[in-house]
């Protein structure tokens, strides 16, 4: 058994004739051989610095050299061989046995997780993304990379914090943040931080945000930089992050990247409009009522509905359901319905004698709403195609 010195030599003498492995026990700093590969069948050679060591039962082990065999009367002895350090590798050590050599890398354990501040937010929300990246040690880890791959359902990036780079290549392609050079001490994690706009859903428009480890300088005891992030093709993303958002812990994977689904809310309303007298006598009071149904799958929010009476009535009562009267315009701003539900609201007019310019069409239209419809546009004019038609649900 020997000792290195502080330069990494080492000594054994006094062997007698017979083959002999060398074996080093590495420093919990440096668990890994920095080559898994003997470079020589035989290291009793005269080459320095090549790595001689096999490390067969994995990290954190001894490493072994190949074998050595020393014959008797055939080894050096002068003086040169003495000691650690000396000059071993002059012209008469062709033999020698001085040059079995070991490396040791430095290791790191560098983690990843991803998280969004509103999982479920509405298309034109600005959302912030946080990347936490984590170094278990227990060397610092320099060099790290980080890349975040933007999908498509996303724009206006904005406010990259930790020196990244927004890469958007030619041809529409939504592109990428590229974090370079990140040093992370031992024990630390770092945030990454960008914020993007969502935007509105359609074929082909995708939401789910992968971040990924690239490149470290040092050895990862538990992933490999640059790999796939869903190392096993199941669809599931990370081993680290299990918040309640994310598409599920895999265990299969590794634990340098992770992914962060987004889904916008959608709400699809539709409008029709009742009438309790379609023939009513000039005078006659008359009942309004507007039915605003939400097929989801969200909750819709803050939906505002307006109807602007023709003058052909005089509105009498436009109070229920909090509605509120400008000139002819009734608005009522509901606070939500939910999913699969219908609200009604109603008001009372009085017939006005008929004359010309006289009219007593009565359009109601959804003016706002805080989600996305995915198949109308609240605001835009009720006739769309401009037909005199208005409305495709209401066929009383």
């Amino acid at each position: 058994t020997a000792v290195t010195d502080a330069d990494g030599f080492y000594l054994v003498e006094g062997l007698a004739p017979g083959d002999y492995y060398v074996k080093v026990m590495p420093d919990a700093d440096f668990p890994l051989s920095s080559d898994d590969i003997a470079t020589t069948a035989n290291p009793d050679g005269d080459v320095d610095g090549d790595d001689n060591g096999l490390q067969p039962d994995g990290l954190g082990a001894a490493v072994w050299s190949n074998v050595i065999t020393l014959e008797g009367s055939d080894e050096p002895v002068g003086a040169e061989e003495s000691a650690p350090g000396g000059d071993q590798d002059d012209a008469d050590d062709a033999n020698g046995n001085m040059t079995v050599d070991f490396g040791f890398r430095p290791s790191v354990d560098v983690s990843l997780i991803k998280l969004v501040s509103e999982a479920r937010p509405n298309v034109g929300d600005v959302v912030t993304f946080t990347i936490e990246v984590s170094n278990a040690g227990p060397n610092d880890a320099t060099g790290v990379r980080v890349v975040d791959e933007l999908p498509n359902g996303y724009g206006s990036i904005d406010n990259i914090t930790g020196g990244g780079i927004l890469a958007l290549p030619a041809g529409g392609a939504n592109g990428f943040i590229d974090w370079s050079d990140l040093s992370i001490a031992a024990g630390e994690t770092v945030s990454l931080t960008f914020d993007a706009t969502v935007l509105a859903p359609g074929d082909g428009v995708d939401y789910l945000n992968i971040a990924s480890v690239e490149e470290t300088d040092q050895y990862d005891v538990d992933s490999t930089p640059g790999d796939e992030p869903d190392t096993d093709g199941d669809g599931l993303i990370g081993s680290e992050d299990d918040n309640p958002n994310d598409t599920g812990v895999d265990p299969d994977d590794q634990d340098d990247a992770d992914d962060e689904p987004v889904l916008p809310q959608v709400a699809d309303l539709s409008l029709i409009k009742l009438v309790n007298d379609g023939e009513p006598n000039v005078g006659d009071v008359i009942t309004f009522t507007i039915q605003v149904t939400n097929d989801g799958p969200d909750a819709a929010t803050n939906v505002v509905v307006e109807d602007v009476v023709p003058n052909g009535l005089t509105i009498i009562d436009a109070s229920a359901q909090s509605g509120t009267v400008t000139g002819s315009t009734i608005e009522w701003t509901v606070a939500s319905i939910a999913s699969g539900t219908t609200v009604d609201l109603t008001f009372t007019a009085e017939v006005l004698a008929p004359g010309d310019g006289v009219e007593y069409v009565n359009v109601a239209s959804i003016e706002a709403v805080d989600q996305f419809d995915n198949d109308s546009t609240p605001g835009d004019e009720p006739d769309t195609d401009g037909d005199g038609l208005i409305g495709s649900e209401d066929d009383n």
